[in-house]
């Protein structure tokens, strides 16, 4: 069975659309400003400017926006309710400025919020209230012998009722849940970060499985010195929902208690998220308690193996094989939690396939090493050249940074560095707790780091982490490297590692422990399918705003 790497551009290239309003001091700034303007210009002009069209928008608009607060605080708020105001006193002043007054220059704001009443919000009245203002403007333009007027007010309601018709059924006819109630969940998260019904909506894409994390211990006579954790729950979908915190918990988790943690992306995609993130609690409490499946293990190596493009970072093992897998030259989409699965089999050894997920892509696609792709064999012959190697002697060190000054880029899982020594040489690993690399910022440090502080070889990595997904308006997140210097990104992995070379401690006992975690992840095919159907919903959605755009020229020429 060849199993693929979900699709989900129809989810989230659509992050871009997401957008915040300015607070609420610029927003009356906003108001105040165009209306003293406008209101000036009346006084200069006041052959050409009309008083009655500046109350008429300005009241009309008061109207609809107290509507919308009144009857659904938690998504209207009092600054997202006046927030299309100054876009409304603009079209107006650029209405009074060619015509008299007029119904046409009430329509397009009404049109305007009439569309989040009908599609954001559950509230029944809400819907009532702005059909009845669309009625009496109906009746006042048949009354006035608009009726191009009228004509265009019930074509958008009837574009409406179409689109929410189609989004709704587009969706319950193919995963049994409304589109419009999916669509509402999510926009509530957004706004107001209640995420319940969210996750509630998105167990429809729930699938019962069983998926292991690795926790790597190194001791010392006195106690623990720190541990490694390689997860194949992915992290994600986006901010809070299903595993997206997962990376940072644990890392928080093993600072709570005195365990510097390592956080590790394993071989995983988006069919890998948990549905709830209510899960991650019980699953960092069994990570760090759990010693049922502990197995005493030995340290033999480090061997780097490079096939073209692709290069592994191994760390071997008595029984596992520890490995890290690099592209050297463009970026790949996520590594497939099979592909683990059919190289270990392969090479008949457990293998925790780590995915350093350090380098974005030139262009805006990604190679997939899917199992029986070119890319995947090249990752698979990364394991077939080994000499047997003998047991070596191990000193490690670790050492965190919380970077709490950046908040887009590096998470709230900071930066963590792991040092190690062994038959005289000098090794790194360092993770930072964001979602991949701008390309050529791994190279930089790595090269750095080797050159200026003489290591023999290492990694650098992200978590993964898909707490800024969405949250960014107008971007999907931000990689390493794209808003912040490579030389203070070379200043952060110096520090670390200056400390951890001062922590490293003799190896006496290492463990390594797989726990499997049994919960609801998401279903590949059902996501690949809700991919495709928002990809659709969301070209309706571009529809329905082009005509409402329309409308305001409309309005003008009718």
């Amino acid at each position: 069975m060849i199993h693929m790497t979900p699709d989900l551009s129809g989810l989230t290239k659509y992050y871009k659309f997401i957008f915040s309003f300015p607070n609420l001091r610029v927003l009356l700034c906003e108001i105040f400003l165009l209306l003293g303007f406008w209101i000036l210009q009346i006084l200069i002009f006041p052959q050409i400017f009309e008083t009655s069209i500046l109350l008429a928008v300005l009241i009309s608009s008061i109207i609809f926006g107290l509507t919308l607060y009144l009857l659904d605080k938690e998504i209207f708020t009092f600054r997202r309710s006046i927030a299309l105001i100054p876009i409304f006193i603009l079209w107006g002043f650029i209405f009074d400025l060619i015509y008299t007054f007029s119904l046409n220059v009430l329509v397009p704001p009404l049109l305007t919020m009439l569309t989040p009443a009908f599609f954001l919000s559950e509230k029944k009245s809400l819907k009532v209230i702005f059909s009845l203002y669309a009625t009496l403007y109906i009746l006042a333009s048949i009354l006035s012998e608009n009726l191009p007027l009228s004509v265009i007010i019930l074509l958008y309601i009837f574009l409406v009722s179409l689109i929410h018709h189609n989004v709704d059924k587009r969706i319950y006819k193919n995963m049994n849940i409304g589109g419009i109630s999916l669509f509402r969940s999510f926009i509530r998260y957004i706004l107001s970060g209640d995420k319940s019904l969210l996750e509630e909506n998105l167990s429809i894409l729930g699938k019962l499985r069983s998926i292991p994390i690795y926790k790597i211990l190194f001791y010392d006579d006195t106690g623990v010195i720190g541990g490694i954790m390689v997860s194949y729950i992915h992290p994600g979908p986006l901010r809070d929902l299903g595993s997206s915190t997962l990376p940072f918990k644990i890392i928080k988790k093993g600072e709570e208690i005195g365990i510097p943690i390592l956080y590790l992306k394993g071989a995983c995609t988006h069919a890998e998220n948990l549905i709830k993130s209510d899960s991650i609690k019980k699953i960092i409490d069994t990570l760090f308690i759990e010693k049922s499946n502990e197995e005493n293990t030995q340290f033999l190596g480090i061997k780097r193996i490079d096939v073209d493009d692709v290069t592994t970072l191994h760390f071997l093992f008595d029984h596992k094989l520890l490995s890290i897998v690099s592209r050297t030259r463009i970026g790949m989409e996520d590594i497939p939690y099979e592909l683990r699965e059919l190289i270990s089999q392969k090479i008949s050894k457990e293998v925790i396939l780590v995915d350093a997920h350090n380098r974005l892509p030139h262009s805006k696609t990604y190679e997939s090493p899917i199992p029986g792709s070119d890319l995947a064999r090249k990752i698979e012959k990364t394991f077939e050249i080994f000499e047997k190697p003998k047991l070596s002697s191990l000193e490690v060190g670790f050492s965190h940074r919380n970077i709490g000054e950046n908040r887009y880029e590096i998470g709230p899982g900071g930066v963590t560095s792991l040092v190690i020594k062994t038959n005289g040489k000098k090794y790194f690993l360092i993770s930072f707790d964001g979602n991949n690399m701008v390309d050529g910022v791994r190279d930089y440090l790595y090269h750095y780091i080797i050159k200026q502080k003489n290591f023999m070889d290492g990694e650098l990595m992200t978590t993964d982490t898909h707490v800024f997904s969405g949250l960014i308006p107008g971007v999907e997140y931000h990689a390493i490297g794209e808003t912040l210097s490579r030389k203070y990104l070379a200043k952060i992995t110096d520090s670390l590692l200056e400390d951890a070379l001062k922590n490293t401690r003799k190896v006496s006992r290492i463990s390594i422990t797989k726990i499997m975690v049994n919960s609801y992840f998401m279903d590949e095919t059902k996501l690949n399918l809700l991919s495709e159907l928002t990809r659709k919903n969301v070209r309706d959605g571009l529809i329905l705003t082009g005509f409402l755009f329309l409308t305001y020229l409309l309005a003008l020429l009718v």
